[in-house]
Parts: C-alpha cells; structure tokens; sequence
C-alpha cells in the first residue's frame, strides 16, 4: 500500500478529488516532479495539486491522493448509492405516469417487480448493469 504521493508508480490506482466526486484513477507514468493519469492530466508530486491550474478557488479545486482500500470501498459505496438513487427516481417517475394515466394499480406491478429486482443486485459488482 502507497502511503505518499513519493511513491506512486506506473500502474498504481490514486484517488482523484474534484469538487463534486472522488474516482479512482490510474497513473499512467510517472516524472521527478509529477504524476500523469491515464487521461493525461498532471499533478504536481509535492502536493497533488495539478500543474498548470492557477485557480485555487474552492469550486475549482482538485487533487489527488494515494488510494486505500478504506477509500476504494467508500467510493464503490457511493457510486452504488447513486445508482440506487436513479433507479428510484426513475421508477418513481414511471409510477407516477402510470397512477395518473389508469387507475389500475395493477398495471404499476411488473414495474415495481423490475425495480426490486434491480435493486437486488450487488451494486458493487463490475459486472452488473
């Protein structure tokens, strides 16, 4: 486990903080003063603040951060909250069409069954959905 932006390498995975969501990035290669990600943005090595980027207002900030297995999960979690998050709004958003063109609540059931169904699956399995 990395323990300082100093010993990032090829391949290892950082926590990318921007202001509105943390991702796990891959650095893609790294130089004596920075650390390049797998889209091509740089970051300083001294304070993981990126190159270039004189705007330090606090709505425009991002940085990165060697990644844990702690905040790996915490944003695996998240991503999965936000996930079940759209499924509800978009289900509630279908009932809703459905309540108000019938009055036949049971027309509204193979799409709640759809959604639990939906729901039941592991959010945090690369493979679903």
């Amino acid at each position: 486990m990395t323990k300082s932006l100093s010993e990032i390498k090829s391949g290892d995975e950082v926590i990318l903080r921007d202001r509105r969501s943390n991702t796990i990035e891959v650095v893609e290669r790294t130089t004596k003063c920075w650390i390049i990600l797998s889209k091509g943005r740089k970051f300083r090595i001294s304070d993981g603040y990126p190159v270039g980027e004189r705007d330090f207002s606090w709505f425009n900030i991002s940085s990165i951060k060697p990644a844990t297995p702690a905040l790996k999960e915490e944003i695996k979690r998240k991503e999965a909250l936000r996930k079940a998050r759209h499924i509800v709004r978009s289900l509630t958003e279908k009932v809703n069409a459905l309540c108000s063109e019938s009055d036949n609540v049971a027309a509204v059931i193979p799409h709640l069954q759809a959604a639990v169904a939906a729901l039941e699956t592991d959010p945090t399995d690369n493979n679903a959905a």
